[in-house]
């Protein structure tokens, strides 16, 4: 049984308690300091003990907390010790925030985490899906199982969570209506052995579709056509910082699209929706509209498409990847180097936590800014495995539970900026790090 040690605030021990009652009934094995912690028991031999034997240390961060000087802070230290004799792509703290904060060790602020509010359901599952995910094996020492011989496992709480042989989730309301995530909707072509190394994008110059011309709609987003094309989308396995969720595979793009040059604004969603969710807001409408859900972006968009056009969109995630590296296969568009992410997008190093007006960092080679950076950018795409063969034209799975986000954000390290990083969170999540920019298919009367 998965064991997680919970560590918190004393001012957040409400939170402690529902968390642990609720990964208790999800079939995991918590451990709380006051429920675990036997009478007459040192609470430094029996703390350690518990963060050394735990599998995860689930770390609830509060803007308190992260003020704090106590067993909270002890408690974290100890973690990040186990974590630094850890390889570096091992999962072991889980940072879970309970309110709007900024954690101040460097190394939490590398680490993605999951949120409680505004829906401490969706934190939930995140949480859930990481440890079913990244299930510790019974026997540490045992050889890591192939996939015909991994057994299916579910979690339960509210949710149903199914996880198949091959790592894929989905949620359910019952066990019943539960179904594994599918695989891609694409068709295969090919195979890696004959896929190119280098991405392969059309000459604008060569390109049939060349006279294609950047268009600009009346609220004032610019689009660049984007040509067909063909990419290695994902990451070799050398490439630093890469995730295994970023499986190398090459894709074929059939048709182009065009592709809005900045992340939508302030300025644009107000003039659409008549309102401005985003926390930033003194940033001013330039700046990328954020603390948007993929529902609503969705709302956007067919309110933008309310006479029926469909013209505007998502971009997929292949598409988006695309886009983004624009003939490259480095880790940014701009290089491999921090300091060439310094040229293209707004970080954590260099963002000062906050967003920044669009389109203020270099370009890409089809003139597409802030692809690094700034905020997250939703996809149309459910979440899920890459295939390992070739594809044309993927649209992602059939369905899910996630939808995809790419790029990046002003909160987050340079590793999570790259152009092949990808996750995912609820389409009704939002946070104000979260935007999106438009696509659009070739043919349409843009208005």
């Amino acid at each position: 049984m998965t064991k997680v040690f919970i560590s918190y605030a004393r001012e957040d021990c409400e939170v402690a308690r529902k968390l642990y009652k609720d990964l208790k009934a999800a079939g995991t094995e918590p451990w709380m300091d006051e429920e675990n912690l036997l009478v007459g028991q040192k609470w430094k031999d029996g703390v350690r003990r518990a963060i050394r034997e735990s599998d995860y240390f689930l770390a609830l961060i509060s803007s308190i907390a992260v003020e704090k000087k106590g067993y909270f802070q002890s408690e974290l230290n100890k973690a990040l010790k186990e974590l630094g004799e850890m390889p570096p792509d091992e999962i072991y703290i889980l940072p879970v925030r309970v309110d709007e904060c900024i954690p101040k060790h460097e190394m939490l602020q590398d680490l993605h985490w999951a949120d409680l509010f505004p829906s401490y359901e969706s934190g939930l599952r995140k949480i859930l899906m990481t440890i079913g995910h990244t299930r510790k094996a019974p026997q540490p020492t045992a050889k890591t199982p192939g996939p015909s011989e991994r057994v299916n496992k579910e979690v339960r709480q509210g949710d149903t969570i199914i996880i198949n042989a091959g790592g894929d989730v989905n949620f359910a309301k019952d066990r019943a209506k539960a179904q594994i995530v599918k695989g891609s909707k694409n068709s295969v072509v090919g195979d890696r052995e004959n896929a190119p190394e280098m991405t392969e994008v059309a000459s604008a110059d060569s390109s049939a579709e060349s006279g294609r011309q950047a268009v600009t709609n009346s609220l004032g987003m610019k689009f660049v056509f984007i040509p067909p094309g063909t990419l290695m989308m994902g990451s070799p396995e050398d490439e630093p910082e890469r995730f295994n969720n970023e499986t190398l595979h090459k894709v074929t793009l059939t048709k182009g699209f065009y592709m809005q040059t900045t992340t939508v604004t302030q300025e644009q969603w107000k003039a659409v929706m008549g309102n401005n969710p985003s926390y930033f807001k003194g940033c001013g409408d330039k700046c990328p509209l954020e603390n948007v859900s993929w529902d609503g972006a969705q709302a956007f968009i067919a309110k933008l498409n309310q006479d029926g056009s469909d013209e505007y969109r998502l971009p997929t995630e292949a598409e988006w990847e695309y886009a983004c590296r624009a003939g490259t296969d480095t880790r940014y568009y701009t290089g491999n180097a921090e300091d060439d992410l310094n040229r293209a997008g707004w970080y954590n190093a260099n963002s000062g936590s906050k967003t920044h007006p669009a389109g203020e960092k270099e370009p890409n080679a089809f003139g597409l800014y802030d692809m690094h950076g700034n905020v997250w950018e939703w996809c149309q795409d459910w979440y899920g495995k890459y295939p390992a063969d070739a594809v044309v034209d993927p649209i992602g799975p059939d369905d899910g539970s996630f939808r995809v986000r790419r790029g990046g954000s002003w909160f987050y390290a340079a590793g999570y900026c790259r152009s092949a990083y990808r996750y995912y969170d609820s389409p009704d999540y939002r946070g104000n790090r979260y935007g999106f920019r438009l696509a659009l298919s070739p043919g349409q009367q843009v208005r």
